[in-house]
């Protein structure tokens, strides 16, 4: 999250927020553990960082169950790998 400027364009106010003077915008990927994942997952419903608090209604409440089935049954055949 990052402040903006209602007046300003989606990527002034972003490349505003990195003190970017470019038009380009970096992209990061980045590999967790899945113990990593659960621990950051943990961490964000802590906070009240959901799909369902960030999109309220029937939409933010089907993408969240929709990612929890998706990041249970990773985690559930994960776990049958590493036994």
């Amino acid at each position: 999250m990052c402040p903006g400027d209602v007046n300003k364009t989606f990527m002034e106010n972003l490349l505003f927020c990195f003190n970017s003077k470019t038009d380009q915008v970096i992209k990061i990927d980045c590999a967790f553990e899945p113990s990593e994942l659960v621990n950051g997952l943990d961490e964000l419903m802590r906070m009240n960082k959901t799909e369902e608090s960030l999109f309220p209604g029937l939409d933010g409440l089907a993408m969240s169950m929709n990612y929890k089935m998706w990041f249970y049954s990773k985690m559930s055949a994960w776990r049958q790998e590493t036994k």
